[in-house]
């Protein structure tokens, strides 16, 4: 089997030029670093789950790999932006990525039981997964061990099915209402 730069088997069905690779995954390496400077000065918040607020940190190793798959989404939408491809695509998921970032944090202000975590992971997936064909299974593997770790620490250690399942449940909502809004203007484009 020929392989070509960029292509490394069987973590690419699609060549990626090194450009894109740092484009789409750059972002994702940036936030990590920000959250991890942000929350080392800030500390750590309290795990809140449905029902209270625990007395214990959330830990690193949870709080912030959900930041990767969040950075890897802008990533690709800014990729797609400078390659002029599909700019009602680039809007339309620029804003579901805005509406996911402001659902992940005003969760907090007013007590929400939504996970960010979960949120930000199911779109992600179902991104990888139905949008993107799963042509990137690194991509794809990243959202599953991000999620893995999610699930470790909301159903075993926190005991919070709730804010997992809602959060889950929002981030399907997300994705479907912009992939529908995507299929529309582009029906409407096409005609």
């Amino acid at each position: 089997m020929n392989k070509k730069l960029g292509e490394i088997e069987p973590f690419s069905k699609k060549r990626l030029d090194p450009l894109e690779i740092l484009i789409i995954y750059g972002p994702g390496i940036f936030i990590i670093l920000l959250a991890w400077f942000y929350f080392e000065f800030l500390g750590y918040p309290l795990v809140t789950t449905a029902k209270e607020t625990l007395t214990s940190v959330a830990p690193a190793i949870y709080m912030l790999p959900a930041f990767f798959p969040f950075g890897i989404l802008i990533g690709e939408e800014i990729w797609y932006f400078f390659q002029f491809k599909d700019f009602n695509r680039v809007i339309i998921k620029s804003g579901g990525l805005l509406i996911l970032a402001f659902m992940s944090g005003v969760r907090l202000i007013f007590q929400i039981p939504i996970s960010g975590h979960s949120l930000i992971l199911s779109y992600f997936i179902l991104q990888e997964v139905i949008t993107n064909q799963a042509k990137y299974i690194f991509r794809l593997m990243i959202g599953i061990i991000v999620l893995c770790i999610t699930l470790y620490y909301k159903i075993m250690l926190w005991k919070d099915p709730i804010t997992l399942f809602l959060g889950l449940i929002g981030g399907v909502l997300i994705w479907g209402i912009i992939k529908f809004l995507n299929n529309r203007i582009n029906t409407k484009i096409n005609l």
